[in-house]
Order: structure tokens, then sequence, then C-alpha cells
């Protein structure tokens, strides 16, 4: 079965519709993609980021007073001491919770184990103080010392896992932002070539017949009665032809009749 004019305009174009509706589809998907993907690079990576290095500062800030008040006893230091530790151990949640790889809730968990360490070791020398009335000891200091060491590689280690993924995480938006692009540009130029494909096959399609059956037309007015035979175009335009066939040769039919009536006559006369 042959396409029509209209079966086969309507399935080029369809063609040509469904190309840029996957291409459509494709890049609304990856856009999602790329936002889900930027939202992480800037609200949670920047975040985590930003909150560990704060921690870090907060970190020695409160050994800082911790020291302070080993060596003054003022209750002040020891509020601000205790004010700090309720802010690091707040921001290490957050961070917890803004973790998104089994590796980072682990550094979270080492770093709140290795601080509730350094805690409980500040709280035991703070009562033996209290009730000696003596300096800090050198093997509680030796110990303080390790145990901040310890937190603050974890939460270096923390910091460094971070920046890594969300590296990985700029180079894989690069990476879909360059196939968005490739995608978009190589169906445009197959969607384009193929409209230019389908016009043409349409156009010459229907176009050479026409231009066939002008030739004809022009030779049955010279008195010169052919038939068009093995014609390839629509059933449209081959039916027309058909109908062509069937005056040209009626009209061949007439113009015998034609000459032998005038012979007719004239052999009369």
């Amino acid at each position: 079965m042959r396409f029509t004019i209209f079966k086969r305009i309507a399935s080029g174009y369809a063609l040509i519709m469904m190309m840029v509706i996957f291409m459509g589809i494709y890049v609304t998907l990856k856009l999602i993609q790329l936002t889900d993907l930027n939202y992480k690079i800037a609200k949670v990576d920047g975040a985590m980021i930003s909150m560990g290095e704060h921690l870090l500062e907060s970190l020695f800030s409160q050994a800082g007073f911790e020291m302070k008040y080993m060596v003054s006893r003022d209750p002040d230091f020891y509020k601000e001491f205790t004010s700090k530790k309720a802010v690091f151990t707040e921001a290490l949640q957050q961070i917890r919770i803004l973790s998104d790889s089994a590796v980072q809730r682990q550094f979270t968990a080492d770093i709140l184990s290795q601080y509730n360490t350094y805690i409980l070791l500040f709280e035991e020398e703070s009562a033996f103080i209290k009730e000696n009335n003596q300096p800090p000891r050198k093997e509680y200091l030796e110990e303080r010392e390790a145990s901040i060491a310890r937190v603050d590689e974890a939460l270096k280690s923390l910091i460094k896992d971070v920046r890594l993924k969300r590296d990985e995480k700029v180079h894989h938006s690069s990476t879909i932002s360059y196939r968005v692009i490739r995608v978009t540009v190589v169906t445009a130029a197959l969607a384009i070539g193929l409209g230019i494909l389908i016009s043409f096959y349409i156009t010459r399609s229907i176009g050479k017949p026409v231009f066939l059956l002008g030739q004809k037309t022009r030779e049955i007015a010279a008195g010169r009665f052919k038939k068009i035979n093995d014609i390839h175009s629509p059933p449209e335009i081959k039916q027309l032809a058909e109908d062509f066939n069937f005056m040209s040769e009626r009209l061949e039919q007439l113009d015998s009749m034609k000459l032998d009536f005038i012979s007719h006559v004239s052999h009369e006369l």
C-alpha cells in the first residue's frame, strides 16, 4: 500500500516531532539532575565545609578557654568552655544530617567519639583540681593534646573528603552539561537534515509526476496521443495519471472518428 501525500507529510513531520520530544525529555531530565547536583554542591557540600572549618576554630578556641580555666579557676572561662561544647555538638549533628555517604557519617562518629573523650578528660581533671587544689597533671596534658590532635585530624579528614566529593560533583556536572549540549546540537542537526530530506522527497515525488503530466498534455495538444506508463508517485497523482490516460484514449478515438468522418464526406463530395 502506497502512502498518500497527506500520510507522507504527516509521517515525516511526526518523526521530526518525536526527535524534538525526545530531545526535550532528555534535556529536562538532565537539567533536573544538574539542579540537584548544583544544590548539593552549593548548599550541602559548601555548608559542610564551612561548618567543618568553623568546628576547627571552635575546637582550638575551646581548648584555649580550657587552659585558662585550669590556670585561673575562673568560672567564666568554664562557662565559655561549656557554651563552646554545645555549639560544637550541635554543628557536628548538622554535619551528620547533611552527610550523604557512609564514609562521611563514619568520620562524624569518630569526631564525636574523640571529642567526647576530650570532654571527659577535662571533666575528670577539673574535678580532681577542685578536690585537691593542684595544677593540671602532666598525664592529663599529654592525653589532652593527643585527644585534641585526633579530633583535629578527623575533622580535617572529613573536610578533605567533602571537598573531594564536591570536586567530583563539579566534574560530573560539567560532563552532563557537555552531553546535553552535544545531544541538543546533534538532535537539532538531525531534525533539520531530516526535514530537508523529507521536503525534498515529497516535493520530488509530487513535482516530477506533475511535470510529466504537463508534458503529456502538451503532446496531446500537438496531436500525439500517448499514455503515461510506470509513473512512480503518490496514489492521488497515480489516479490522476490513470484518468489522464483514459482521457487521452478517448480523445484519440474522437480524433480517429473525426478523420474517418472527414474522409467519408470528402469521398461523397
